[in-house]
C-alpha cells in the first residue's frame, strides 16, 4: 500500500531513474543494432531525402545530437531515451485530456511497459517509430483540444504537429485518415471550419520541401514500402497475419486484463465507443480494404505502434472499478526484470548466445578492431563494408572517415567484410565480456 502511493507520486522519478540505467547499460555495448548504425552512416549527409526511404526528421535530430555530443552510442541513447521519457509523459497528458484522474493517468503511461515493442523494441531496433510514437500521442491531444476549444492557437499547433508526424514515418498519414473520418463522421462543424483548414496549410507549407524530395524519389520510396508490405503470400495470409501481430502487440495486457477480469470480474463501463476506439476501428477497417486490395498482406508488430497505442488508455477507462496498487508492484517487477535482462545481455553474452544460439551485433568489440587497423594501416579516409550494421558501427569508430560513401568515383583505402575475399586478411574481433570471437576480412589499399 505504501509502495504504491510512493509510485504513482514518483513514477516520472522512476522512469528518469530507469532510462538513465538503460543509457548507461547502453554505452557499455560494443557497438549497436541495425538502426541505430543506419544512423552513423546517415550522419555523414544532412538531406532533405535519405536513401532508406523514411521521412528525415529523425536523422535531422539525430544529426544535431551528434554535433553536440560526438558520433558516439551516448548521443544515440540521450536522444532516444528522451524521445521514450517525453512518450510517457504525453501519455499522461493524453490521459488528463480525456478527464481521468491524475493516478489514472500514470497508471495508463505506465502500462506502456506491458507494451513489448516500447519496453524492448524500443531499446534495441526502433528509431523513426519511436518518434512516431510520440507525434502519434501529440496529435491526440491536440486534436481533443481542437474538438473541446476550437482556436487559432490550437489549429496551428495541430498542422505542426500534423507536419512533424509525416516528417517521422510514412505510415502517420493512415492515423491521420482515421482521425479525419471520425471528424467527419462524428464533428462535421470543425473538419469543414476554418481551423481544419488552417492545420491543413499549416502542414502542407511545412512538409512542403521534403515532399518536393519525395516526389523526385517516388518509385524508389513506393518500391520499399510494397517489398515491406506485399509479399505476393496472399489475402489470407494477411489477415493471419494482422491477428497475430495485434497479439503479439498486445499479448502482456491481454493476458494480465485476462486474468483479472476471471479473478475479479471487473464490469467494463457500459459506454458508446468513445474517440480512440472509433480511431483504432477505422484503422483495422482501412488495414482490412489494404489487405483485400492487395497492398499489404505480411505485418510486423512495431508497424502499430502509432494505433494501438492507445489501449492502456482504453482498458482504463472501460474498466468501471481498478485496482491501482496491483498495478504498481507489476510494472516495477516489469522495469526491474528489463534491467537485468539487459545488464545480462551485456555483460553475460556466452548465456545470451546459448540461449539465441548467436550473438548480438552490438556485442562486437569494434573498437578492437579500429586498433588493429590503425596499427596497421593508420587512419583510413575512405572505407567500404558490404553491410549497413557493419558500416555504421565502422564509422561510429572512425568519425572522421567516410563510410559507404558512393558520392564520388575516389578509391577507398581499406575494404571490410563478413566473408573471405581476394587479397583479404582475417581478423578475429572479440565480443565484448566474451573469450568467443567474430571474424572479419580486411584489405588494405
Amino acid at each position: 500500500m505504501r509502495y504504491s502511493k510512493f509510485f504513482y507520486r514518483n513514477f516520472f522519478l522512476i522512469l528518469g531513474l530507469y532510462y538513465i540505467l538503460q543509457i548507461i547499460i547502453k554505452i557499455n555495448y560494443g557497438g549497436v543494432e541495425y538502426d541505430d548504425a543506419e544512423q552513423f552512416i546517415l550522419s555523414q549527409h544532412i538531406s532533405l531525402y535519405y536513401t532508406n526511404a523514411q521521412p528525415p526528421l529523425y536523422n535531422w535530430i539525430q544529426y544535431l545530437f551528434f554535433k553536440i555530443f560526438g558520433l558516439n552510442i551516448f548521443a544515440l541513447a540521450l536522444f532516444k531515451h528522451i524521445l521514450l521519457f517525453m512518450i510517457f509523459y504525453s501519455y499522461y497528458v493524453l490521459g488528463r485530456e480525456l478527464n481521468l484522474s491524475k493516478k489514472k493517468s500514470i497508471l495508463a503511461s505506465s502500462l506502456l511497459f506491458l507494451l513489448p515493442q516500447i519496453s524492448w523494441g524500443a531499446e534495441f531496433k526502433l528509431t523513426h517509430s519511436v518518434l512516431l510514437l510520440l507525434v502519434s500521442i501529440w496529435t491526440m491531444i491536440y486534436i481533443l483540444k481542437l474538438i473541446k476549444n476550437p482556436s487559432y492557437k490550437n489549429a496551428i499547433i495541430f498542422g505542426i504537429i500534423m507536419a512533424l508526424g509525416i516528417l517521422s514515418k510514412y505510415s502517420y498519414i493512415l492515423l491521420l485518415l482515421a482521425i479525419f473520418i471520425v471528424l467527419i463522421l462524428d464533428y462535421k462543424e470543425l473538419i469543414f471550419s476554418r481551423y481544419i483548414l488552417l492545420s491543413i496549410i499549416v502542414s502542407a507549407i511545412l512538409v512542403m520541401p521534403h515532399l518536393i524530395a519525395f516526389i523526385s524519389h517516388f518509385d524508389e520510396v513506393v518500391n520499399s514500402i510494397m517489398s515491406k508490405t506485399d509479399k505476393n503470400l496472399g489475402i489470407i495470409h494477411g489477415f493471419i497475419s494482422l491477428i497475430k501481430s495485434t497479439f503479439a502487440f498486445m499479448a502482456p495486457i491481454f493476458i494480465i486484463f485476462g486474468v483479472m477480469f476471471l479473478k475479479d470480474r471487473y464490469i467494463f463501463n457500459k459506454i458508446d465507443f468513445n474517440f480512440l476506439e472509433k480511431i483504432v476501428l477505422i484503422i483495422f477497417v482501412l488495414i482490412a480494404f489494404f489487405i483485400l486490395a492487395g497492398v499489404f498482406d505480411d505485418f510486423k508488430e512495431r508497424w502499430f505502434l502509432p494505433y494501438l497505442f492507445v489501449t492502456p488508455l482504453i482498458f482504463v477507462i472501460r474498466i468501471k472499478s481498478i485496482k491501482l496498487d496491483i498495478f504498481s508492484y507489476i510494472i516495477t517487477f516489469v522495469m526491474v526484470l528489463l534491467l537485468v535482462i539487459f545488464t545480462t545481455r551485456l555483460l553475460f553474452p556466452d548465456i545470451i548466445y546459448k540461449i539465441k544460439g548467436k550473438y548480438s551485433h552490438d556485442s562486437i568489440d569494434y573498437k578492437y578492431l579500429k586498433d588493429y587497423i590503425i596499427k596497421n594501416h593508420s587512419q583510413p579516409k575512405r572505407i567500404y563494408t558490404d553491410t549497413l550494421m557493419l558500416g555504421g558501427n565502422i564509422k561510429r569508430v572512425f568519425p572522421n572517415s567516410l563510410v559507404n560513401d558512393f558520392s564520388s568515383n575516389k578509391k577507398v583505402d581499406l575494404v571490410i567484410k563478413e566473408s573471405n575475399f581476394k587479397g583479404a586478411v582475417k581478423v578475429e574481433v572479440p565480443y565484448k565480456f566474451s573469450k568467443n570471437h567474430k571474424i572479419y576480412y580486411i584489405k588494405f589499399n
